[in-house]
């Protein structure tokens, strides 16, 4: 377990999500309450981590000694047999060195580790980002990290306010106190068309990539486009072609989705008149 830390280069007070088959596993590593019965009937398996208070046995190298456990059902048909053949749950990270952007391929993992690692190739990533993580509490459900599962989704289920995590409950979600999903680009976000052109136009003498969600912008060239689930691939990409800085204009589109935004916080190294993470 410990060498998971070691070869990604991950912090020791990073908690791992323990992957199961389900509910009746997640009882044997915690103590599930009923709002997180009603959150893992619905959107388990799926891309829903839940965190929950841990029992004796999760050891303490896989909640970062917190007294929680994230867990979570894959709905991978591969992974779900791993699970099967192996009869008990697997603590499993991103397999990306840490800080990295995630990968969403095969191929991405054979990279970033030089083949040092074996891997198990089920295709590449439909969703393209992390598992939404939050933690049933007897009166809100707190949204520890956003991901597919969206806000809206979680309150059609519970009756229960979503509240964002304080600071000392942030740490209970892998992913989230460290700078993460960052490539060795400067990735710069931008809320304005006029920003990005202006950043463009004093871009003379470096190496630049603009990405942008949906529509060209006047002027700007050297565009790429992305969505939520090709964000890790343009990212990756922009690297590949040992691009200095990576431009990306955040539309409406892209400030809407909570999930999207978070991540592309996380990886920038500045922020235009958008708000910190």
């Amino acid at each position: 377990m410990r060498r998971i830390f070691d070869v990604k280069g991950r912090p020791a007070d990073n908690p791992v999500i323990v992957h199961v088959r389900s509910i009746e596993d997640a009882r044997e590593l915690a103590e599930v309450p009923p709002l997180a019965e009603r959150l893992a009937a619905a959107y388990w398996p799926g891309p829903l981590t839940i965190v929950l208070p841990a029992r004796p046995i999760v050891p303490d190298v896989v909640t970062a000694g917190r007294d929680t456990v994230a867990v979570r059902a894959p709905n991978h048909p591969v992974f779900q047999s791993i699970l099967e053949r192996l009869g008990e749950p697997l603590a499993a990270p991103s397999a990306n060195p840490s800080g990295t952007p995630s990968p969403t391929c095969a191929e991405h993992v054979l990279s970033d580790y030089h083949g040092a690692v074996p891997v198990v190739d089920g295709g590449a990533c439909t969703i393209g980002v992390e598992s939404t993580v939050v933690q049933p509490l007897h009166d809100c459900v707190v949204l520890l990290r956003p991901g597919s599962v969206s806000r809206e989704d979680l309150a059609a289920i519970v009756d229960v306010p979503i509240v964002m995590p304080s600071a000392a409950q942030v740490g209970a979600s892998p992913g989230t106190r460290y700078r993460h999903y960052a490539p060795r680009a400067c990735v710069r976000v931008f809320e304005r068309e006029s920003d990005v052109r202006t950043a463009c136009g004093r871009a003379s003498g470096r190496n630049s990539c603009v990405v942008l969600s949906r529509l060209p912008i006047e002027g700007v060239r050297d565009v790429r486009f992305m969505s939520r689930a090709t964000l890790y691939d343009e990212l990756r990409r922009a690297d590949h072609l040992g691009v200095d800085e990576i431009l990306v204009h955040c539309d409406g589109d892209v400030r809407a989705d909570e999930a999207w935004m978070d991540r592309l916080l996380r990886a920038a190294s500045t922020t235009e008149t958008l708000p910190e993470p």
